[in-house]
């Protein structure tokens, strides 16, 4: 079940929006110095990071059968501590990307960065009791 819903959200949803955001963010901003891949980074937390963090809760949420009030409810709950977490994590492997790997792996790297991440994502998506992200624990 989870294995098969994991697998068709990342062949159907995630490599196509992550190959074309790649694809757009490198014809746009082409540049690989420091301010560029700053930059980058930037835009990729701020437009990019809650789409595709959106999309995964609500694509798996809704490949479990749940009602439209339980993906939002699922949504609700999860999206600010998952993502300020991956704020914590992201801009490093992005930076990465964008300032050493070359355009044409830029994709793949991010796949196997993106493997590891589904394994943690799916640990706070079963989760009974709400993750609080470091980043949040921060500002208690």
């Amino acid at each position: 079940g989870e294995v098969k819903r994991f697998s068709l959200y990342g062949a159907f949803f995630h490599g196509p929006l992550v190959h074309n955001w790649i694809s757009l963010i490198s014809r746009l901003l082409p540049g690989t110095t420091v301010p560029h891949v700053m930059i980058k980074v930037l835009v990729d937390q701020i437009c990019f990071a809650p789409v595709i963090l959106s999309t995964f809760l609500i694509v798996l949420t809704a490949m479990e059968g749940k009602t439209s009030q339980e993906l939002y409810q699922q949504w609700k709950d999860k999206f600010v501590s998952t993502w300020s977490t991956g704020a914590c994590v992201w801009p490093i492997l992005t930076a990465i990307n964008y300032r050493i790997v070359p355009l044409r792996f830029r994709t793949t790297y991010i796949g196997v960065c993106s493997f590891f991440w589904f394994i943690f994502l799916a640990h706070l998506k079963s989760r009974d009791v709400p993750w609080k992200s470091p980043l949040l624990r921060l500002f208690e």
